[in-house]
């Protein structure tokens, strides 16, 4: 196995952590009193709620991609995941590595995917 491999199932589980977390967050806007916040109850309990859902289908998401089987669509899968990472400046010095490793042929082997 690749250890490119190893490092991307460890980026996939911490990120999955991170939006479980952000759940927590959106929890928490559930339970802010609206006076605190400033903004109407409607639009506090929009954001608790869009908080929690968005993260839910997050954390699944770069849960799976942990356990990504050895099949060519798995490599596309993987390249996705490190792609949305990218969107964050605080993952771009984990992600770049990564994309760069992830590109070259030990990678592309262990899937399945044959280069042209």
């Amino acid at each position: 196995m690749p250890q490119t491999i190893i490092w991307f199932r460890v980026y996939s589980i911490f990120l999955a952590l991170v939006y479980l977390a952000c759940i927590a967050g959106g929890a928490f806007f559930l339970t802010l009193d609206p006076d605190e916040a400033e903004m109407p109850q409607s639009f506090v309990t929009f954001l608790g709620w869009f908080f929690i859902l968005m993260s839910l289908v997050f954390a699944v998401i770069f849960g799976f991609g942990a356990f990504l089987p050895r099949k060519p669509w798995a490599w596309i899968y993987g390249m996705v995941l490190i792609c949305i990472g990218m969107t964050s400046a605080l993952f771009l010095p984990f992600c770049i590595p990564l994309l760069i490793f992830w590109l070259k042929e030990p990678v592309n082997s262990w899937f399945g995917r044959k280069r042209p």
